[in-house]
C-alpha cells in the first residue's frame, strides 16, 4: 500500500508543477494578445510576464517557514488555490492593471510547490531514490513548459486567450482540492512507517536554534555561493526573458513565423532540457566525476548558442530546429551547478541553502524582461497593426546583445567556482552538535 500511496501523491505534486512551468512560459504564446488587448508596448508586456517572477523570488525563503509552521500539504493546497484565483483574475481583466495583480498573485499561489513538494518528497521516498525522483520531477515541469508552447498557442487559436486561461484556471482550482484531501505530508498520517534511512541525531541537528542564524551567515559568506548564484541568474534570466517572452515577438516580427510555427520552435527548447539534464548529470556523476568543468563546459556551449543565434543572420530557417533544441540541451547542465554548490556545503545547510540559492534565477528574469521592453520601446516600433507594435530587427538585436554581454562575463565567472572539497568549516555537523544538544 505504502508503494502505491506514495506514487499517487508524487503524482499530484508532479501535476501541480507542471501547471507552475506552464503558467512561467504562457506569456511569450499570447504576447502579442496583451498588446493588442491592453494597448501596451514591449515595456508593459515585460511588466506584466515579470510580476511573476518578483513574486515568486520574494516568497522562496518564507515557503520554507510555512512549511515548516503550517506543513507543505496545507501550504501547497492554499497557495494553488491563490494561483488559481490569480488566473481567473487574469483571464477576465478589463484593464492592464487588473492583468497585472492577476499575474502577481499566480507568482504568489506557485511560488510555495517546488520547496514543498521537495519536502514531501522527501518524507516518502528513500534517499538513494531521491536524485531520480527529483529528476521526474523536473521532466514532468518542463513537459508544462513545452505546454506553454505549441499545444497552449493552438488552444488559444480554438477557444481564444481567454477562454484558455479560463480553462487553466479550473485545472488550478482541481489540482488544489487533489492536493488538499490525497496528499499527505509524511506516511505516519495515513498510519503507514516512516521512510528511515537517515542517523538518529540528523533530526536533532536540522531542528536546532541556530542553525538558521548561523547557516544564513555561512552560506551568504560564500565566495562560490555568490559565483554560482549570480551565474545563475544571468543563465536562467537570460532564458526564461527569451523562452517564456520575447521569442514567439522576435520570430513573427523578424523572421514572418505565425504564431504556431514559432511556438512550436519554442517547444524545442524544453525537449532540449528533457534530453540534456539527465545526460549532464550522468556525465557529472559518472564520466567524468566532476562538477565544476562539466558546468563551465555546459554554459559555454550555452553561450556560444546565443552568439550564433545572433550574430549569424544569414543562417536558413531550417538551422533554428538544431538551435532551439541546443537552447535546452546545455540549459539542462544547470543541476550540475546545483549539485557542486550543495555538495560545498556541510548537509544540515542543504534546506536552507537551496532557498537562497533559489532566489537568484527568479531576479534574474525579473529584471531582464522589462529591460528588454525598455530596449525595444527605446529603440521605437515601426508600425502598429490592430494594436500590436511591431519592432525592427536592430531592437532585438541590441536588446540579445545585451544578453550575450551577461553570459560571457558570467562564463568567465564561472572559472572561480570551487567543488565540494573546499567546504566551509563553519558549521560542521560535530560543531553544531556541540553547540545545540
Amino acid at each position: 500500500m505504502e508503494f502505491r500511496v506514495r506514487w499517487v501523491i508524487f503524482s499530484v505534486l508532479s501535476a501541480t508543477y507542471f501547471l507552475v512551468m506552464l503558467h512561467r512560459f504562457s506569456p511569450a504564446v499570447i504576447s502579442l494578445e496583451m498588446m493588442r488587448e491592453f494597448n501596451v508596448g514591449a515595456v508593459g508586456l515585460g511588466i506584466l510576464s515579470s510580476t511573476y517572477f518578483y513574486s515568486y523570488a520574494i516568497l522562496q525563503i518564507p515557503t520554507g517557514i510555512l512549511a515548516d509552521s503550517v506543513g507543505p500539504r496545507k501550504t501547497v493546497s492554499l497557495f494553488t488555490f491563490i494561483a488559481s484565483a490569480g488566473t481567473l483574475m487574469f483571464a477576465l481583466a478589463k484593464s492592464f492593471e487588473v492583468a497585472v495583480f492577476g499575474r502577481l498573485l499566480i507568482g504568489v499561489g506557485v511560488s510555495v510547490v517546488w520547496v514543498c513538494t521537495i519536502k514531501i518528497v522527501s518524507r516518502w521516498f528513500r534517499i538513494r531514490e531521491f536524485a531520480t525522483i527529483n529528476g521526474i520531477l523536473n521532466m514532468v515541469g518542463n513537459v508544462g513548459a513545452i505546454g506553454a508552447a505549441a499545444p497552449l498557442a493552438l488552444l488559444t487559436i480554438c477557444l481564444g486567450w481567454r477562454n484558455s486561461f479560463l480553462l487553466i484556471s479550473l485545472l488550478t482550482f482541481l489540482l488544489a482540492l487533489a492536493v488538499w484531501f490525497i496528499v499527505r505530508d509524511e506516511p505516519t498520517q495515513l498510519g503507514l512507517p516512516k521512510i528511515v534511512e537517515v542517523e538518529e541525531d540528523f533530526s536533532r541537528e536540522v531542528g536546532g536554534k541556530g542553525l538558521v542564524k548561523e547557516g544564513l551567515k555561512t552560506i551568504f559568506s560564500s565566495k562560490n555561493f555568490w559565483i554560482v548564484g549570480l551565474t545563475l541568474l544571468v543563465w536562467y534570466g537570460t532564458l526564461v526573458n527569451f523562452q517564456g517572452l520575447w521569442s514567439v515577438p522576435y520570430l513573427t516580427q523578424v523572421y514572418g513565423y505565425n504564431k504556431y510555427e514559432a511556438s512550436y520552435l519554442v517547444t524545442l527548447i524544453p525537449l532540449g532540457i528533457c534530453v540534456g539534464a539527465p545526460l549532464w548529470g550522468h556525465l557529472s556523476d559518472k564520466v567524468f566525476k566532476v562538477r565544476k568543468q562539466v558546468y563551465v563546459l555546459g554554459y559555454l556551449g550555452y553561450t556560444l548558442t546565443w552568439i550564433i543565434f545572433i550574430f549569424f543572420k544569414n543562417l536558413p530557417k531550417q538551422f533554428f530546429y538544431p538551435t532551439f533544441f541546443m537552447f535546452g540541451f546545455f540549459t539542462g547542465a544547470i543541476i550540475v551547478s546545483i549539485a557542486m554548490l550543495r555538495e560545498f556545503f556541510p548537509e544540515h545547510l542543504v534546506g536552507t541553502l537551496m532557498g537562497c540559492l533559489n532566489i537568484f534565477p527568479f531576479i534574474g528574469v525579473s529584471l531582464l524582461q522589462p529591460l528588454t521592453g525598455y530596449i525595444l520601446d527605446t529603440a521605437g516600433p515601426t508600425k502598429t497593426i490592430e494594436g500590436i507594435k511591431f519592432y525592427p530587427p536592430k531592437a532585438y538585436h541590441l536588446a540579445f546583445t545585451l544578453c550575450i554581454f551577461l553570459l560571457v562575463t558570467a562564463t568567465t565567472l564561472t572559472i572561480f567556482s570551487k567543488e565540494g572539497e573546499k567546504t566551509p568549516k563553519a558549521l560542521k555537523r560535530k560543531d553544531y552538535l556541540k553547540q545545540n544538544v
